[in-house]
């Protein structure tokens, strides 16, 4: 019996034909697995860069906090290693027992020495005038000693309280620079107010110095430290340190009710938006701020440079599984044999 050529060949394709089948089949299985491969890995890309753009805003805030916590304390114990050198120089007037001007200005001078950031030292006579300073002239050559202080509210103070009083920021009369002038009382032996020292701390010199110090290092990070009224101590601009310039009309720069300060975003002087953090200055019931901020626009452009290197990676290694992939669907091709 013989067949017809249609009926055997039916349902049997030729060798040649069934191999391209296969290949069609593994390409597809190659396309089905590469997008199968690329929607997990774009969605991880994704999250990945969120997460890293959210955690270096945090952690610029972070840092940004702890910094002005450590120049709040570094400021605090500047402010009261000051006040005590007013102090021990009231402790050794008394220990004297007189107020000759010859004996005092050995007094002064021997005691300011040790402490360069002053502007000004001097004993003062109980009734607000200045009896010995250190340096004894002015920058115009005049003698300083005999100036009335009489107006001043740190003499003011002393006189009322008996107490070591912290004035606010202004210029000095004498030093003609702007500074924060310390006054202590001094007694005699029967306990009775006779007179009183006097310091002045030049804020360029020691307040706006330490702060550059603490900060070298830190690009984008810029500090202002002021008094309890607002007025400026230390800032990245050093005029206005140098006019002590008023910012307490400044939300961002109010003070913080938080003994470890807080977190703050707003704007600054310049209108920019920033990210801040706000610690208080508590030794010697100072009350100034210090504030810590950077640039929203630095912090944003940190977060792009570290979302293209997430997508970056991301790409590469999407890459790399497609490549596998391909090489296993060649390798599987060359193993399909090609007659039956």
């Amino acid at each position: 019996m013989v067949l017809s050529k249609s009926f055997v060949d039916r349902g049997a394709d030729p060798p040649e034909v069934d191999h391209v089948k296969t290949e069609r089949k593994w390409r597809l299985l190659f396309i089905l697995m590469g997008l199968l491969m690329s929607l997990p890995a774009i969605l991880l890309g994704r999250s990945l860069a969120e997460q890293w753009e959210s955690r270096l805003a945090a952690r610029a805030e972070e840092e940004a906090l702890l910094t002005a916590r450590l120049i709040a304390r570094n400021v605090g114990l500047q402010v009261d290693e000051y006040a005590r050198a007013v102090e021990m120089l009231a402790r050794q007037v008394e220990a004297w027992g007189t107020l000759e001007p010859a004996v005092l200005q050995k007094i002064v001078t021997t005691q300011k020495a040790a402490f360069p950031g002053l502007a000004l030292m001097y004993v003062g006579s109980a009734d607000g005038f200045s009896v010995a300073v250190e340096p004894p002239f002015d920058k115009f050559g005049t003698p300083n000693a005999g100036t009335s202080y009489r107006d001043r509210d740190y003499y003011q103070e002393v006189v009322r309280t008996g107490k070591t009083f912290i004035g606010p920021a202004r210029m000095g009369r004498v030093s003609h620079v702007p500074n924060i002038q310390i006054a202590s009382p001094i007694w005699d032996e029967k306990g009775r107010f006779i007179a009183f020292s006097e310091c002045a701390i030049d804020l360029l010199n020691v307040i706006q110095a330490r702060v550059e110090e603490i900060i070298a290092g830190k690009p984008g990070v810029m500090v202002i430290v002021t008094d309890r009224e607002g007025r400026t101590l230390a800032h990245p601009d050093k005029a206005a340190s140098e006019e002590m310039r008023d910012l307490s009309k400044y939300p961002l720069i109010q003070p913080t009710t938080k003994t470890d300060g807080e977190l703050r975003r707003g704007i600054d002087e310049t209108g920019a938006a920033v990210h801040a953090a706000v610690a208080p200055v508590l030794q010697r019931e100072l009350n100034w701020r210090v504030v810590v901020y950077q640039s929203e626009a630095l912090i944003l452009a940190e977060a792009a440079a570290a979302r293209r290197q997430v997508w970056m990676v991301t790409a590469a290694v999407l890459l790399t599984g497609l490549v596998f992939a391909a090489l296993a669907v060649r390798l599987s091709l060359k193993k399909q044999p090609v007659n039956g």
